[in-house]
């Protein structure tokens, strides 16, 4: 995945002929010299930018900190404030064609940086009539 401009959320979108289920989320957050802390975030939205789901990591790091965060189904909260690694939950839904995925972090700062960006997810294909392909065929 792409890295965002400093400052800049990480964004995936659903492609249409599928249905995604997220496995794990991470990435690396380099909090800038602004005072504000941070809280790194994971969030699901619908096609209408709705929040379906909205994680947060369990700890904040300060400024001028460096952590690696994962969030991943199944997984514990782990880490401490300002850890240089934190684990949260992630939700196991399925996502639906157009639904999106932003990965940022609460009071992020214009030169906060987002790195090492990885989605790891399960895909299911669909067809027309949102059947699984050469699944099912109506009578």
């Amino acid at each position: 995945m792409a890295e965002p401009a400093a400052g800049q959320p990480a964004l995936y979108e659903v492609g249409g002929t599928y249905w995604e289920r997220l496995v794990t989320v991470s990435f690396r957050l380099v909090a800038a010299g602004a005072a504000a802390n941070r809280v790194a975030r994971v969030t699901i939205l619908d096609q209408d930018s709705r929040i379906v789901a909205l994680h947060r990591a369990p700890f904040q790091i300060v400024a001028t900190n460096t952590a690696d965060f994962t969030f991943g189904v199944g997984l514990q909260q782990a880490g401490a404030v300002s850890a240089p690694s934190m684990n949260a939950p992630l939700a196991s839904l399925f996502m639906q064609p157009g639904w999106s995925v932003a990965i940022t972090a609460d009071a992020i700062q214009a030169a906060d940086q987002l790195s090492r960006v990885l989605i790891y997810r399960e895909r299911f294909p669909t067809g027309p009539e949102g059947y699984p392909m050469g699944g099912f065929e109506p009578a």
